[in-house]
């Protein structure tokens, strides 16, 4: 027997970023995501209000330490206060 050349997509339970494909910002220039220094990230933010993955995204920022960008609503500076209280991993 010959294997497919076509393959299934990965079950969601299998894969631990599977939460993006119902985010709101899926298809969106990342641009916004990522305002340069001093720019307004409030239209970045208004998208993640409603967003269903927020949380999800939130953690993700948290777990991986990312300091750059808009992530589950918040900017980098309020994530680094995150890091800040709650200290070393």
């Amino acid at each position: 027997m010959s294997a497919s050349p076509y393959s299934l997509p990965p079950d969601e339970d299998d894969d631990p970023e599977s939460w993006r494909i119902h985010a709101n910002c899926r298809g969106f220039d990342t641009d916004i995501w990522y305002p340069e220094l001093g720019a307004n990230s409030r239209y970045a933010q208004r998208v993640c209000q409603r967003c269903p993955v927020k949380m999800q995204c939130l953690q993700y920022a948290l777990d991986n330490e990312e300091v750059h960008g808009v992530w589950g609503g918040t900017t980098s500076s309020e994530r680094i206060e995150i890091f800040k209280r709650r200290g070393p991993k």
